[in-house]
């Protein structure tokens, strides 16, 4: 098994937010409608389309998008209703679409969420999977977003009270990465960031370098690199000559 540990010298800002050792945020909404989002709200998703989080609360759990200058914002609203469904809005005034009937939060239990805005298209759904068990998509309504997020925020109310834990992982300086048994086969999965790098070396550098890569796939024959946010899974790839994956080793360093 071939190994990659490549120290890189970074920083990481927690804007005051509790991290854990695992590169999770974890905050607290307390149910007040009245309480400012901005202690909550900057969350950096600039350089990517998609954050995972989970949360435990009764109803009314929010997420919302907003642009740099936070003038704009599209939100998504988890167990609405007494917890009967949920819905997402495109922006401030946008009409809201719903889901189908659920109860998709829990008072006793972490549930898991993605939401992504790929394209412009919003979409909430749940698991640990972009794409996948997908609850709303506003896509079924050709709408889309008329703007760029670059901050997230998390919100709960009608008095109840969350608790979230946010995918925020910080650059995986020192981390591993180890070299997947699939060879000449390439992720199917929702692609981070492609680019060329000078090596097989350097691509595992430059995902070491950002929030949220956890694997990778590499073609020499061209020095593609393809990062992506997820640990695949043995389904996720299709044969393609000349490709090589790395996963991280989370247990690392």
């Amino acid at each position: 098994m071939e190994t990659l540990n490549l120290l890189q010298a970074m920083a990481f800002v927690s804007f005051g937010l509790w991290r854990t050792s695992s590169g999770e945020r974890t905050i607290s909404t307390d149910g007040d409608w009245a309480v400012d989002f901005s202690s909550t709200s900057d969350i950096d998703v600039a350089g990517t389309e998609w954050q995972y989080f989970s949360v435990q609360c009764c109803n009314d759990a929010f997420v919302v998008l907003f642009s740099l200058d936070k003038s704009k914002q599209a939100e998504a609203g988890l167990g609405i209703i007494g917890n009967a469904k949920s819905f997402m809005r495109l922006c401030q005034g946008c009409p809201e679409y719903g889901s189908p009937c659920y109860p998709y939060l829990s008072c006793t239990e972490y549930r898991h969420f993605w939401i992504s805005w790929i394209g412009g298209t919003l979409e909430v759904g749940q698991g640990h999977y972009v794409g996948e068990q997908v609850m709303l998509s506003s896509g079924t309504y050709t709408a889309w977003l008329n703007f760029k997020p670059i901050f997230i925020g998390f919100k709960s109310g009608h008095g109840s009270s969350g608790k979230w834990m946010i995918d925020d992982n910080p650059p995986h300086s020192g981390y591993f990465f180890e070299m997947a048994s699939e060879k000449n086969k390439i992720m199917t999965r929702p692609l981070f960031r492609s680019l060329t790098s000078r090596s097989k070396t350097d691509c595992v550098a430059m995902c070491q370098r950002l929030r949220m890569c956890k694997s990778l796939t590499y073609r020499g024959s061209d020095k593609t690199c393809h990062q992506h946010t997820d640990i695949p899974r043995a389904h996720d790839f299709v044969g393609e000559d000349g490709w090589v994956t790395l996963v991280l080793d989370e247990t690392s360093p």
